[in-house]
């Protein structure tokens, strides 16, 4: 089921330097494949998941808390990652 609703998705990178040793500023963009559903409920009493919006699922592993995901023109900031086995759980929110 989660293989039907993959969508392509553009991942922004910030940082690191350019050939004459100064900060990129302008992101660097890449694309993956993400599986993407808001978050609704806030059943866990964690406050790692109070300001989360949405959540994907992934299989590239280098996604951190430094990228942001860009879906039709949205803007979603990676706030947290949870690695396992097969997919990769971001949880992000609306920039």
């Amino acid at each position: 089921m989660i293989h039907r609703e993959l969508q392509i998705v553009k991942v922004l990178s910030f940082g690191g330097v350019d050939a004459y040793g100064q900060k990129n500023l302008a992101p660097e963009e890449r694309e993956v494949e993400m599986f993407m559903r808001p978050y609704s409920q806030n059943i866990i009493p964690n406050p790692l998941y109070n300001e989360v919006e949405m959540v994907g699922l992934t299989r590239d592993r280098n996604i951190t808390d430094k990228n942001e995901i860009l879906v039709d023109n949205v803007k979603y900031k990676v706030l947290y990652t949870i690695d396992s086995r097969r997919w990769n759980t971001l949880l992000m929110r609306k920039v």
